[in-house]
């Protein structure tokens, strides 16, 4: 079967080879001598490369510089400007001819016709084709009689190829529809490729086919440029971009067949030394480009012309090598490029001088590339029986595998099956072990659970304790100076009762009282009493406020829900955590106005007492026992929801931090300090109350937590 396919596409590339060379020769045959014979006029045409172009044109006429021509119509690659002067006889017979120069790519044309050798007379393009690759051919005035002498006046970036020739109209037309036809066949074939070639792509995915399609698209770009039917599209009004077309594109098809070839043949993989030399000459495009930018044609032209040269041979190389290794896609590769290299040599040769100017010499590469995209797609074609074939052969080695891990698992089966009891056996056991090994875990929570509540009390216990000596210790300073102040104001007593009892007060007397008055600060005396009768009351009640906030905390075992104000708990908690502030944390209160709260009071005074304990710790860790500590402490709020917010301006918390916090034994406390399970229990106490918590921090500046507590407790069925 895959030889009947080789079969036919051999039979196809033959097809098509000889339908291309048929349709040229054809067309070469008809009216030969005269449409071929490019070489007859330019042989009796004497040329003038003016370098600087700065030669007008009454200095053309009388210069006796002009040289005959000797490589018949190449004049080679050049930045001078070229003047032809060629003289063509009266014909009577056929007085209206046609001058014609049958090249596309020349980039200025002006032809100048001297009349009786008085006057110069400059022609313009008369087109009867809409489509003509000749892009000047003149109809001749018929104002003289005699012998006419023509100047025409060339420049372009390009080698120098102009071949003249005088024909009639009917000639120059027939000439027109020949070069017409030839292209055409070569569009035709390029598109038919870059459609199909673009279908298998989008079927296949195989990036092979991109490249080759771009390859083909800028292919036909460069021959429409050197072709000259550019200059249809954009006429002379683009003779810039008409200038820049052929090294542009060109640069861009030697790219992308580079491209092609590297990835075609996996010359990374399988040559790899040589794919770096492809790569080369990738920068090479890439720098002449650049050069033609910048309006270094010539030097772009020559660097493109022998990059093209050394590129094929190299592809050449590569494929053989390649087709050493057995790949046998190799083959049309290496025909394809053989092929391509044949009219690359003609084309330079023709370019150059040595070959004529024919018509088979012109359109080489468009015979050339014609056979290397057929080939080429011959080559990707059978690339793809190749992977079919590849495929197909891991699908039975596919299916063989499948066979044999069918009857390993028919075995193993057997073996799993007696295996089964046992492990279910051992399951069993594991799972009681694993049970029992939870209601321990269970068990250990509870009692981490009640150690926290019982290190919760002993800070309370403490707390209380610091705040009762304080009135304490106030009441009984006051009582010694009291009891000095009371001894003295009785003794003043009985000293003017003294002097009262006297027969009669006399001024002395008067003054005698007066002095012990003031002796003993009478007035003072009484400003004094009141003051620490005063200090006395404070104290007082500044107890009766401590063992207020021992009643509202002390709720911590209450397991019903209550109504309670969360403004009070918070009050209660401050004043037990009051003695934590060391007169260096400023605390900033903003409380609401909030409805009672159905809640646990005693398990959410907890989660108080957890998070401004870590606050406080947070604050002193930071600013070390100077002024700058802030705590702010805010409620609000809506229809459904109470919330709490704490913050503080501590150390802050990393992501990681922030990640952890909630975990169980997690702190950032020295070892001894804390068990960690401070925040755990305030989470799980928060979410008992079907309520939330979020966390906001930043490192260095501060945290805040914000609660979320519900107003109506819901309980949900778990």
């Amino acid at each position: 079967m895959t030889r009947i396919k080789f079969r036919n596409r051999i039979r196809l590339l033959f097809f098509s080879i000889i339908l291309v060379v048929v349709a040229t020769s054809s067309c070469d045959r008809s009216n030969s001598s005269n449409i071929d014979d490019y070489s007859l006029v330019n042989k009796s045409a004497y040329f003038l490369k003016d370098a600087k172009g700065s030669l007008k044109l009454n200095d053309i006429v009388n210069s006796d510089d002009f040289k005959l021509t000797i490589h018949n119509a190449s004049y080679g690659l050049t930045n001078s400007v070229l003047w032809l002067r060629v003289k063509h006889p009266f014909d009577s017979l056929n007085s209206n001819k046609v001058l014609g120069i049958a090249n596309g790519s020349i980039d200025s044309i002006s032809v100048f016709q001297l009349l009786d050798n008085k006057e110069l007379l400059e022609l313009k393009d008369f087109s009867n084709f809409l489509l003509s690759a000749t892009p000047f051919y003149q109809i001749i005035p018929s104002k003289t009689k005699k012998e006419s002498t023509f100047f025409i006046r060339i420049k372009s970036s390009k080698p120098l190829v102009v071949p003249l020739y005088f024909s009639s109209v009917s000639d120059n037309n027939t000439r027109i529809i020949i070069n017409t036809v030839i292209f055409s066949i070569y569009f035709g074939i390029a598109l038919v490729m870059l459609l199909y070639n673009l279908f298998i792509f989008i079927s296949v995915r195989d990036i092979n086919y991109f490249y080759y399609c771009i390859y083909i698209l800028f292919l036909v770009v460069a021959q429409i440029s050197l072709q000259g039917y550019i200059r249809h599209f954009f006429g002379n009004t683009a003779d810039v971009f008409i200038e820049l077309s052929v090294p542009l594109s060109t640069s861009l098809v030697g790219i992308f067949s580079t491209v092609f070839i590297m990835s075609f043949l996996e010359l990374r993989t399988q040559l790899p030394k040589l794919s770096k030399v492809f790569s080369t000459f990738i920068f090479i495009y890439a720098v002449a480009i650049l050069l033609s930018l910048f309006n270094y044609l010539i030097i772009s032209q020559i660097i493109i012309q022998f990059n093209t040269f050394l590129g094929i041979l190299f592809a050449l190389l590569a494929g053989f090598l390649i087709q050493k290794k057995g790949v046998k896609t190799a083959l049309y590769f290496n025909l394809s490029w053989s092929f391509f290299l044949i009219s690359v040599i003609v084309y330079i040769l023709k370019d150059v001088g040595i070959l004529p100017f024919t018509l088979w010499t012109n359109n080489s590469i468009l015979v050339g590339s014609s056979l290397s995209i057929l080939l080429l797609s011959f080559a990707l074609a059978d690339k793809i029986n190749i992977y079919k074939k590849e495929k197909e052969q891991a699908n039975i080695r596919a299916i063989e595998a499948m066979k044999e891990s069918q009857k390993l698992i028919a075995d193993q089966n057997l073996m799993l099956e007696q295996k089964v009891v046992e492990r279910t056996a051992a399951l069993e056991h594991t799972n009681t072990e694993l049970t029992q090994a939870i209601k321990d875990l269970r068990d250990a929570e509870t009692n981490l659970v009640e150690s926290e509540k019982m290190a919760s009390l002993g800070q309370l216990t403490a707390g209380i304790a610091h705040e009762i000596n304080n009135p304490i210790n106030f009441v009984t300073s006051n009582v010694s100076p009291l009891r000095r102040d009371v001894d003295t104001l009785v003794n003043l007593v009985t000293d003017i009762e003294a002097v009262c009892v006297k027969d009669c007060i006399s001024d002395e007397r008067r003054k005698e009282m007066t002095q012990l008055k003031e002796e003993a600060d009478y007035d003072y005396l009484k400003e004094e009493i009141n003051f620490l009768i005063q200090g006395i009351s404070d104290g007082a009640s500044r107890t009766a406020e401590i063992v207020k906030g021992l009643r509202v905390f002390s709720r911590l075992d209450e397991d019903d829900l209550k109504k309670a104000s969360i403004n009070d708990g918070l009050n209660s908690t401050l004043v037990i955590v009051n003695h934590q502030f060391n007169n260096s944390i400023q605390v900033e209160k903003d409380f609401g106005e909030l409805p009672l709260c159905e809640c646990y009071p005693g398990k959410l005074n907890q989660v108080f007492l957890n998070m401004l304990t870590n606050a406080i710790h947070a604050i002193h860790k930071r600013w070390d026992g100077s002024q700058g500590g802030k705590l702010w402490l805010r409620t609000w709020s809506d229809s459904d929801n109470v919330y709490i917010s704490i913050k503080d301006n501590g150390t802050g918390m990393e992501e990681d931090i922030k990640k952890k916090i909630f975990d169980p034994f997690f702190t950032t406390k020295e070892v001894g300090e804390g068990t960690g399970l401070g925040m755990s229990i305030a989470y799980n106490t928060i979410k008992k109350h079907n309520g939330s918590v979020q966390l906001y921090s930043t490192p260095g500046e501060g945290t805040e937590f914000v609660i979320v507590i519900p107003i109506v407790h819901e309980i949900k069925n778990l």
